[in-house]
């Protein structure tokens, strides 16, 4: 009887520890997903900020050549054009690989649903088809369509940015998982390590001191 009883103990004991070892190596999935998806969400986010400043920048120097050079104004918007197209295909790339099935795709929801490469695609285009229309504006609607093109601009940035922001919620999310999972897979290491070196309480013990006590 007291070996039957050693027998399921050790039994409940590599059953708890396989189960144990089983949460732990979920954890670690999971954290590896999570830091992943960080990892993703950072090159975008950093891909983002790029087009985002060079819009900006560009914008400057082709509106100072419109009001200073007129005519020349034209072959600074065609290496603007050339360099936003450039970048918009680097993000084009990134936002394909967010759709790959891998551990950190349940991690980019929030990115995923606003990573919209087609209106940025479009408003690089407003902007250039505005930016063309004011080269040739007359001098006297050149101030009203510097306004309009001003506008178009601070839209195609704004469009960025709100990708930006969702690409900062997607990682605080990711973090906030990765962080719980780091503690979560600490107090399951202890609970391994429990389960390995706690010595098993023999079944016989009770029947041994009861014989004991009769004699």
């Amino acid at each position: 009887m007291t070996t039957n009883n050693c027998n399921r103990q050790w039994i409940g004991r590599v059953a708890l520890t396989i189960a144990v070892g089983c949460a732990a190596s979920g954890t670690v999935f999971l954290v590896s997903g999570a830091l992943n998806a960080v990892e993703q969400i950072d090159r975008i986010d950093s891909s983002l900020s790029e087009l985002s400043h060079y819009i900006a920048d560009g914008h400057a120097s082709i509106r100072e050549r419109m009001t200073a050079l007129g005519s020349f104004a034209d072959e600074v918007l065609v290496r603007f054009d050339t360099g936003v197209e450039r970048r918009i295909a680097r993000f084009r790339r990134l936002a394909t690989d967010l759709e790959a099935p891998t551990s950190a795709y349940v991690f980019t929801p929030p990115l995923r649903g606003n990573v919209d490469v087609q209106r940025v695609e479009e408003e690089r285009r407003t902007y250039v088809t505005a930016a063309t229309a004011t080269i040739t504006a007359p001098v006297d609607n050149l101030a009203m369509r510097l306004r309009l093109f001003d506008q178009h601009a601070q839209k195609l940035i704004q469009t960025v940015e709100a990708v930006r922001d969702s690409a900062d919620t997607a990682r605080a999310r990711a973090l906030l998982v990765a962080n719980g999972m780091v503690a979560l897979s600490s107090g399951i290491g202890v609970l391994l390590i429990v389960c390995l070196i706690w010595p098993p309480v023999p079944g016989g013990g009770r029947h041994a001191a009861g014989a004991t006590a009769l004699a």
